[in-house]
């Protein structure tokens, strides 16, 4: 909400930007009614203690930083003034932005997340999730309806971005493949109870129940070939499933472990914690074994949450070679993308890999750091891991205690180290199936006011009934894009596909509006409000042909498009629209000059090829055009009249001749001087392109520069 001074509003939105230019009492922030045990003034104890500083005079103050964030009670009207009478309104607390508090949960923020970060749920949806599930679900259903088989099971979605189309393609077959795979392996999980790494991708693979026609490029039924392909398989399964280890990485569409299907546990480290091997350090030896033993999981889960994993998989020598028998051996949707972004293992450190140190280029490699100020670090320095001490450990405490754990994890088995720098057996970990409505915090990101419970984190009910039942069901759906910028062999390959039902979806721009025919179909999707009635009667009269029923859905209104959001409004504006007919003024300036200009250039014959470089000269300042082409493009007098008789007998048609009589532009010296200029104004066209290209050169040079110099600085 937007908090201001007396006889101003609390405006209706969530978040308003700060404007200091009109009063220096605006202020930014969130606004939340009064209940019960929600906050008081004397909470302030609560806040953390980073939050304060001690003083001889006044005691415990807030820092400067942070006075502004201590919660304010306001009392509000009705209409959004805020009163200072305490008969009238509602009272509320203000809480300025950005998010730093939870006055409900009690969970406290730091400045350095975003405001999405904090205040999004797992149940959270972009536009991209919204359509692959409605296309999944629907999909789902025509299969379930009219049999797996049918031609009809089918959807076709319509954006008016090319680009969304090519987007939401590829988030429709990651969204399969990786559900398909979770699913497989809360399935070998139930059958199993746990796995270890050597089970694992066995035993998934086992559950997605896959032949090789529907992964390898060229199946094999026996001998070397079928080993090859079915080990190429195994190991791509087991490279997604480490990968789907990874932090955060998918806000609206958790994993196992997020939807409490999966506990990640380390082999006997409950056992290991009531031994007599926690000696070594003065924290540790009077550490109760569960102390022990949430400190020890808490650096574990850091190092596997960051990849910092000794699989094979994911190692950076072995990535490439990966990658290369993946693709040579399985075919498309398996195979590695040519853009995709291999994620890598890295390696953890204590070292803080000072450049000035000799240390420097071993300790870059490791990108997870266990320093006494790093996430992990602070959390087994402070009174949260160890509830018998009163201030957080120095950092000479913090080293000492961070080595010892360390050590005492290699000694047993969990950790591989090499000099400083350590990684997570992942032989040591234990995939245990389980089925949970609710998951507990993160001790090391989690942070609350004093006082406030540790709540458990409820899981996502909807995704995690999906993998355990509707995953199966969509592996092999594929959904592909259908745009103008898709080559034409591939757009009819597609549409083919897609008739037969081969294809469950087809996210295509105005490209599938006209022309096309398309059998057996009985829903549209629309992503977005089309431009015009129009253009919503093209697409929704895609389905439903021969007197068939059809469905027609689109998303609620895109954040941000004024178009959307009126029609939306107003549905029955752009449903039950007039379709007007398209005009078109054949008298139109710019509309003749750009005939007349493709005219003068089809007759001089020249093959502009398929780049900007077999155009201009790239190595001449500048980047004139090529004197070849300039030649051709320059006419004869004789063939200047030639083309000049052509282009009249074109508009002398009856229904354009009448438009033009109505233009005061139009002459035979115009015409004239339109032919003459033509290549000029071909030159000219290219300046776009020239700055651009320029731009790019300048771009590459500077970057060149920055790493030539970095390099001499080493």
């Amino acid at each position: 909400m937007r908090y201001e001074s007396e006889g101003q509003k609390v405006t209706p939105a969530l978040a308003v930007a700060l404007d200091r230019n009109d009063s220096e009492d605006v202020q930014a922030g969130y606004l939340t009614l009064d209940e019960p045990e929600l906050w008081n003034e004397g909470d302030e104890e609560r806040l953390p203690d980073s939050w304060f500083k001690e003083t001889k005079r006044e005691g415990r103050v807030p820092k400067k930083e942070y006075a502004d964030f201590i919660p304010r009670r306001l009392r509000v009207l009705p209409n959004g003034t805020v009163t200072n009478s305490l008969l009238e309104g509602v009272s509320a607390w203000f809480v300025p932005k950005p998010f730093l508090t939870c006055l409900n949960c009690g969970i406290a923020h730091d400045k350095r997340k975003n405001e999405f970060t904090k205040l999004s749920r797992l149940s959270s949806e972009g536009r991209s999730t919204a359509t692959t599930l409605l296309c999944l679900s629907t999909v789902s259903r025509l299969k379930t309806i009219l049999g797996d088989r049918s031609e009809a099971a089918k959807i076709l979605s319509f954006t008016d971005n090319r680009q969304d189309a090519s987007l939401q393609a590829g988030h429709f077959n990651d969204f399969v493949q990786t559900s398909f795979l979770r699913s497989a392996l809360n399935g070998a999980l139930s059958r199993n109870r746990f796995l270890t790494h050597s089970q694992l991708a066995s035993e998934v693979c086992k559950q997605m129940n896959l032949q090789q026609t529907d992964y390898a490029r060229q199946p094999a039924d026996y001998g070397s070939g079928k080993r090859r392909n079915e080990e190429a398989f195994r190991n791509l399964v087991e490279y997604r499933l480490y990968e789907d280890l990874r932090r955060g990485w998918r806000i609206v569409q958790p994993n196992l472990e997020q939807c409490g299907l999966l506990k990640l546990e380390y082999a006997e480290l409950e056992e290991v914690c009531r031994s007599q091997l926690w000696q070594t350090d003065p924290i540790l030896r009077i550490a109760t074994p569960e102390q022990r033993s949430i400190a020890a999981k808490a650096l574990l889960d850091q190092l596997r949450r960051e990849l910092a994993i000794d699989a094979l998989s994911l190692q950076p020598d072995r990535i490439e070679q990966l990658k290369r028998e993946i693709n040579q051996a399985l075919k498309d949707p398996w195979k590695f993308d040519a853009h995709e972004l291999l994620h890598e293992a890295t390696w953890a450190t204590i070292e803080r890999g000072d450049p000035a140190s000799g240390r420097y280029d071993r300790a870059n490699r490791a990108k997870v750091k266990l320093t006494p100020r790093s996430k992990i670090g602070r959390f087994l320095r402070s009174p949260v891991a160890w509830d018998w001490l009163l201030q957080p450990l120095v950092d000479g405490e913090a080293i000492a205690l961070i080595k010892a754990l360390i050590q005492i994890l290699c000694d047993t088995g969990y950790l591989v180290r090499e000099g400083s720098e350590v990684q997570l057996r992942i032989d040591s970990m234990l995939w245990t199936a389980q089925k949970v409505e609710a998951i507990p915090p993160d001790p090391v990101t989690s942070r609350r006011l004093q006082g406030s419970e540790d709540r458990a984190i409820p899981v996502n009910q909807f995704f995690q009934t999906f993998y355990e039942t509707n995953a199966r069901q969509i592996q092999n759906m594929e959904g592909r894009e259908h745009t103008g910028q898709v080559k034409n062999e591939a757009r009819q390959a597609r549409e083919e596909q897609f008739r037969k039902g081969e294809l469950a979806a087809l996210f295509c721009s105005p490209t599938m509006e006209l022309g096309i025919d398309i059998s057996d179909l009985n829903v549209v999707h629309l992503r977005n409000v089309p431009p015009s009635p129009a253009n919503y009667a093209q697409r929704s009269g895609r389905a439903g042909r021969s007197g068939q029923g059809a469905l027609v859905d689109y998303l609620t209104p895109q954040v941000g498009s004024g178009h959307d959001q009126y029609f939306f409004r107003r549905q029955e504006q752009m449903v039950a629209g007039v379709v007007v007919p398209p005009k078109l003024e054949l008298g139109n300036q710019d509309l003749v000059r750009s005939h007349l200009h493709s005219i003068w250039l089809a007759h001089t014959g020249l093959d502009l090829g398929d780049s900007m470089n077999q155009i201009l000269d790239l190595d001449r300042d500048g980047y004139p055009l090529k004197d070849s082409v300039k030649t051709q493009l320059s006419l004869t007098p004789s063939g200047l009249a030639r083309r000049q008789q052509a282009m009249q007998a074109i508009l002398t048609d009856l229904f354009c001749q009448a438009d033009l009589d109505r233009g005061s532009w139009y002459s035979p010296d115009w015409l004239h001087h339109t032919l003459t200029n033509a290549l000029n104004e071909f030159d000219r066209a290219c300046e776009r392109w020239r700055r651009l290209y320029s731009d790019a050169v300048a771009q590459q040079d500077e970057a060149r520069r920055t790493i030539d110099d970095r390099l001499r600085a080493m």
